[in-house]
């Protein structure tokens, strides 16, 4: 008599859609009935909350360089932040917010609900939820990358998806497959021909932003812990000091606008970095003259990439799934560009997927 083997199932992407769809999931099916596996390309979790650390003489220096802050606003998500806001692990965030424009008098903001920040770095949220799905049997594999997605009838002669990891012969078969990541890398992802009437996923874009990270050699004073920019290639300033308990050291996130990302995306980081340097200094200059000398206080800077920084349409509903081929999709862009959209879009989607494979 053969054993039935129980039913596999593949989530691409460790950011928050992708471990909110298996956490929903081994909520409702246990490890003895479904198997449950994330890989994730990048050496972390988080996807776009990720968190570098940088050794500042004898301290570290946190640099959120992607997600800044989040907000609640389902009962779901404060459901999940109750309990981390409780243990200290997640934060309001009460920076001192402006305005600046090189043109204006720069003026102060206020924001009109609470923004959160995960201590010891964004990523801290992404964290918990894989410390908490590799203790009910979750297998999460980092440094991962799929580099391709096919269905195969042939495959351990049954009708299954079948995944080949860049660097490795050998190909892993699954029932379903979920993917979390954006909805423009998966056209690259699925290559079969005819897959492409089953993914629904042309029209579905992102705009892109360049992220600058400064560490200083000395704090100055400043007005302000964060910045909205007008009129710049700067979007956004966030200093670093503000989101962490440790002031011995401080630097600077800059976030370029998206549209200014799109118009110079072929330019070279050290461009990108020369510009963005540039520009913050006009700005300061117009706070206090003796900020023309930023560039000699700066220690260390480095710059990143975020191809798909911003949602340009959204799919209007919290998941997209086609039950007969067993794929589904979830993200922020589901249902537009924030950390909670991600979240809810991977818990519906581990919702629906439960009630398929209980």
């Amino acid at each position: 008599m053969t054993t039935k083997q129980k039913p596999s199932l593949l989530i691409i992407g460790a950011g928050i859609s992708g471990l909110a769809a298996a956490r929903t999931l081994r909520e409702h099916i246990s490890p003895d009935k479904l198997r449950v596996d994330i890989i994730e390309k990048s050496r972390g979790f988080g996807g776009r909350m990720s968190c570098r650390r940088t050794k500042i003489g004898n301290s570290f220096l946190f640099f959120d360089h992607g997600a800044q802050f989040f907000t609640v606003r389902t009962k779901e998500f404060q459901t999940l932040l109750t309990p981390l806001i409780k243990s200290g692990l997640v934060r309001e965030w009460l920076p001192k917010l402006v305005t600046l424009s090189t043109s204006t008098k720069r003026f102060k903001r206020e924001w009109f609900e609470k923004h959160y920040i995960c201590c010891g770095g964004m990523n801290s949220l992404a964290k918990s939820l894989a410390r908490e799905l590799e203790g009910q049997n979750v297998n999460i594999k980092t440094n991962t990358h799929a580099k391709s997605i096919m269905r195969s009838k042939a495959f351990s002669e049954r009708n299954q998806w079948y995944v080949q990891i860049a660097d490795q012969e050998e190909k892993c078969g699954y029932e379903w497959v979920i993917s979390s990541i954006p909805a423009k890398q998966n056209l690259q992802l699925f290559q079969q021909p005819q897959l492409k009437p089953h993914l629904n996923l042309e029209g579905f874009d992102h705009s892109p932003c360049f992220s600058l990270m400064l560490s200083l050699k000395s704090k100055f004073s400043l007005p302000f812990d964060a910045a909205v920019v007008k009129e710049s290639p700067i979007g956004w300033i966030s200093r670093c000091s503000s989101r962490s308990d440790n002031d011995s050291v401080d630097g600077f996130v800059i976030h370029s606008t998206n549209t200014w990302a799109e118009e110079n995306i072929e330019k070279s980081n050290e461009e990108i970095a020369e510009i963005l340097l540039e520009n913050l200094t006009k700005l300061l200059i117009t706070i206090n003259s003796s900020y023309r000398d930023l560039n000699q206080n700066i220690d260390h800077k480095d710059i990143h990439r975020w191809a798909h920084a911003k949602t340009k349409t959204k799919a209007g509903k919290s998941f997209l799934i086609n039950d007969v081929e067993n794929l589904g999709f979830c993200g922020d862009w589901c249902l537009g560009d924030r950390i909670e959209d991600a979240f809810i879009s991977g818990s519906k989607l581990g919702a629906h997927l439960a009630k398929i494979l209980a």
